[in-house]
């Protein structure tokens, strides 16, 4: 304050009302901009709303320590607790693809939080997993991640306690440890020494460029951006290593305010040597405006994650990736139509959309074109993004057909009172996960009689809706006869609390319907 009042007897009151009107103006505007986030870009809150509960645990949750806490529950339980000895005996028994996913793991500092998602597709990539006879790569990798939690290798992550999907996961700094020597070992990689890594997988800490500038005939399976937060790659990167499988330039955290800039983007034309490539991250890099067309030539790319590249403009021509089955090109906003991954009619493998947007909304006549060339046999996970809510015509005119296998559904601020025809059990008659996010969607139930019937939908998030409600004639149990998890959120944790905001819903089973009906009635 001292400090304050000597400026102010250097500075005329004039320039001092200047000063005071301009701070207004920043606050005012400041103000409006976090208005217009908290309405139009819900899952931007939402994230935030994770990381701080993450970050800023209460007493209570502290003093009872539920399973996604990062404190392992094997060091809380003496029955449970090993030593360094006994956790090796445990190890050494694995088979051998078991230890490689183990492995992975002990690249991550310690206390990390590892997504469960980024894990499945680097296994994927390095070749640890692939489809069986009934189950695709990444189902297979679900049940090997959901093995090391019931094994106590690992322990799951959840956005609450009552939450049943498990997002992440923790590991306790013992089992970490032991897995680092293990990795050292074997020759997995090596985190202590930047001028002896001979497994074939690079960790990108500080000062990972002038490593491959002194071993520039070193050959890579994978290269794992950890650390690094500005990425100034040379031309020739890839240029003597053409056996690359997996590629994670991008973010791997759970926060989205994590940034990764990328200084020469260059580099990314010499990826058409990659023809092995199989896994490529470039999650959350600023500064990426275009992806040149070269990159199409990575003919067995599966996985490609461009999720939050903000200054993304153009995508790359895709018509040969065949063999693509998981793409996500969600939340970027500098891109005018994503519509036009659909160019590529030869695309019948994707089993994982996400990200899908209109420059006008995601009108009739788009998806009128977008549905007859989705992968309706395979597609298993779709997200619907729509930008705006002029001009949208009635979903209800459009005739779309069946996703039978179709397990995951997510849409955001869809711009009518009703939900659209290709949502409901008729169409997706499989569909297990159903999120809205943001809207203005009234109710749940169909403008077309042949749309009625019983959901198959075992986890609904009705979230930032606030135009919706139920009628008290609407009987959930007998709509959603298979519900196991109810979340509905109806304020944005930085929005200021009013006098008729309503209670947040969070509700499962095992509390019975007439707990859900009574919340829902508040």
């Amino acid at each position: 304050m001292a400090t304050f009042q000597s400026l102010e007897e250097h500075i005329s009151s004039d320039q001092t009302k200047k000063v005071s009107e301009k701070f207004k103006v920043i606050i005012k505007t400041r103000e409006e901009i976090k208005k217009i986030i908290t309405q139009n870009f819900p899952e931007i809150e939402e994230k935030t709303f994770v990381r701080q509960q993450q970050s800023f645990p209460n007493d209570e949750s502290k003093k009872k320590m539920p399973e996604n806490s990062s404190t392992s529950q094997i060091e809380q339980n003496p029955s449970l607790s090993r030593t360094m000895s006994q956790l090796q005996p445990d190890y050494d028994g694995l088979p051998e693809n078991k230890k490689n996913y183990l492995l992975t793991l002990a690249v991550f500092p310690e206390n990390a939080v590892m997504k469960k998602r980024i894990l499945i597709h680097w296994w994927i990539g390095e070749g640890f997993v692939t489809k069986s006879s009934d189950m695709s790569a990444e189902e297979v990798g679900e049940k090997i991640f959901d093995e090391l939690i019931d094994k106590g290798w690992i322990q799951p992550r959840r956005k609450t306690k009552k939450s049943p999907n498990i997002y992440g996961c923790t590991m306790s700094a013992g089992i970490r440890r032991m897995l680092i020597s293990n990795a050292q070992i074997s020759k997995f990689f090596n985190l202590d020494s930047k001028d002896d890594v001979q497994s074939g997988r690079l960790i990108l800490d500080k000062g990972w460029s002038s490593y491959i500038d002194k071993h520039p005939q070193r050959i890579f399976l994978t290269i794992f951006n950890l650390n690094e937060k500005y990425l100034s790659p040379k031309e020739d990167l890839f240029s003597k290593n053409k056996n690359l499988k997996v590629l994670l330039l991008g973010r791997w955290r759970i926060s989205p305010r994590y940034n990764i800039e990328v200084e020469n983007c260059k580099f990314l034309d010499r990826l058409k040597i990659q023809k092995q490539l199989t896994y490529l991250s470039l999650r959350g890099i600023s500064l990426i405006t275009t992806l040149p067309d070269s990159m199409g030539e990575c003919v067995n790319l599966e996985i490609l994650d461009l999720k939050a590249c903000h200054n993304l403009e153009r995508l790359f021509d895709m018509t040969n990736l065949t063999k693509l089955t998981h793409i996500n090109v969600s939340e970027y906003y500098c891109l005018p139509d994503t519509k036009e991954i659909f160019r590529y009619r030869s695309h019948y493998s994707f089993h994982v959309l996400k990200g899908i947007n209109g420059g006008d909304g995601l009108r009739v006549l788009p998806l009128l074109l977008i549905w007859p060339i989705l992968p309706a046999d395979r597609l298993r996970v779709i997200t619907l993004t729509w930008r705006h809510d002029s001009s949208v015509e009635l979903f209800g005119k459009g005739d779309f057909p069946a996703l039978p296998f179709l397990e995951k559904m997510q849409q955001s601020r869809y711009p009518l009172p009703d939900l659209p025809s290709f949502t409901f059990p008729h169409c997706s008659p499989n569909l297990k996960k159903l999120y809205i996010k943001g809207g203005f969607i009234e109710n749940l139930s169909p403008m077309d009689p042949i749309d009625c019937g019983p959901w198959n939908v075992e986890i609904l998030r009705l979230n930032y809706l606030k135009k919706f409600r139920l009628d008290d004639s609407y009987d959930i149990k007998h709509q959603f006869p298979n519900l196991l998890y109810l979340e509905k959120l109806n304020r944005h944790s930085s929005s200021t609390k009013k006098t008729n905001d309503k209670a947040d819903i969070e509700w499962r089973k095992d509390e019975g319907w007439q707990t859900l009906n009574d919340k829902l009635k508040q």
